[in-house]
């Protein structure tokens, strides 16, 4: 598998697993403010699908990130690993969540996407 495709496919699948995370948080009204509260808050956790999913897709991003950090080196891989899942973040919670995306965001994307062509060109 080349690599700028598993890094799409690494973006993808842990931002839709944060994402996921996020909103079966939000589903569970957690207030993790203690030990007992946060052992307290478990349970209904595992009972909601998005929050099984949502760990599921997250360990498959982890397992294709140690996939592209055998293939490729860290100072090469990171910033453009960690750029990808920014970008991919920003459009995650805009799909699953409904946050809005900013002219601002929208800038900074470009400036990012900018940056992983030319770190991409390094190697």
């Amino acid at each position: 598998m080349s690599f700028i495709l598993l890094i799409i496919i690494y973006a993808m699948v842990s931002a839709a697993g944060l994402a996921l995370l996020k909103t079966s948080f939000t589903e569970t009204s957690l207030h993790w403010s203690s030990l007992t509260s946060l052992l307290h808050d478990v349970a209904p956790l595992m009972r909601n699908f998005k929050f099984i999913i949502g760990i599921v897709l997250y360990l498959g991003g982890f397992m294709l990130w140690l996939r592209i950090l055998i293939e490729r080196p860290l100072s090469y891989a990171f910033p453009i690993a960690s750029g990808a899942l920014y970008v991919a973040i920003i459009f995650a919670v805009y799909l699953f969540i409904g946050e809005t995306i900013s002219y601002v965001r929208l800038m900074g994307i470009l400036l990012i996407l900018s940056g992983i062509i030319l770190v991409g060109r390094t190697l």
